[in-house]
């Protein structure tokens, strides 16, 4: 009797300890839904893909019909910059924002639905710093020239990255190819990119080897190049 009434009573207690283990995991199950539950309701889900979509853009489709060449990068606030080549528009290059659980065109008088290229444009970049966004894109229509546009987010305007070397923000003087920018330190900004070497396009070079690579930093006010130390030399 008394070996019953002891293995009933570790039978009870082994009984509680699983009901308690499976109100635990119960419990831990519905805490992680939770959460998840949470992180989707602000965008921030990271086991899951959703689609960065408004009203006017379903399903996250940005282009207004059929587009080409794409870039997205993230600003300091994280918002999600696009930029692309616009074929509906002439293919020329548009740069959009989602910021607030919506897409807008960084655009201005002269620059609507945020088309910044003069024409036909492509090899889209763009990079953020603090309030401002940066986008670096090829003029097919101008020679295939590189060039830098700025997005003034204090006067919401675009302006040209130029000095007296580089009017309207123009980084090549003849033919460029992929443009580059990369945030530095502080306001500096770096621009990679290749140019036609007009010498070696005298010397009738091959396809492709008449180019030249080429990186240059914006200091704020002008273009220069990066020149090593006359200590580094």
């Amino acid at each position: 009797m008394k070996l019953r009434k002891i293995f009933s009573q570790k039978s009870k207690v082994l009984l509680f300890v699983v009901i308690l283990a499976i109100l635990v995991i119960l419990l831990m199950l519905n805490i992680g839904k939770m959460r998840n539950d949470s992180s989707r309701e602000n965008g921030k889900d990271s086991q899951v893909w959703f689609d960065l979509e408004d009203k006017n853009n379903p399903h996250g489709v940005v282009s207004g019909g059929v587009g080409g060449e794409t870039h997205v990068s993230v600003t300091q606030q994280d918002y999600v910059i696009s930029a692309f080549e616009d074929k509906v528009n002439g293919g020329k290059i548009r740069i959009k924002m989602f910021k607030d659980g919506k897409w807008k065109d960084l655009e201005d008088e002269k620059n609507t639905k945020g088309l910044i290229s003069a024409g036909k444009g492509g090899n889209p970049t763009t990079v953020g710093i603090g309030n401002d966004v940066y986008a670096a894109f090829m003029e097919y229509d101008d020679n295939n020239r590189a060039r830098v546009r700025k997005w003034d987010g204090e006067r919401n305007i675009w302006t040209d990255l130029e000095d007296s070397e580089h009017p309207q923000g123009y980084l090549t003087e003849y033919r460029g190819h992929e443009p580059v920018l990369v945030k530095g330190s502080g306001n500096d900004l770096y621009a990679l990119f290749s140019e036609l070497d007009r010498e070696e396009e005298k010397k009738e070079a091959p396809d492709g080897m008449a180019m030249k690579i080429r990186i240059m930093r914006w200091d704020g006010k002008k273009w220069q190049d990066l020149l090593a130390n006359k200590r580094d030399r």
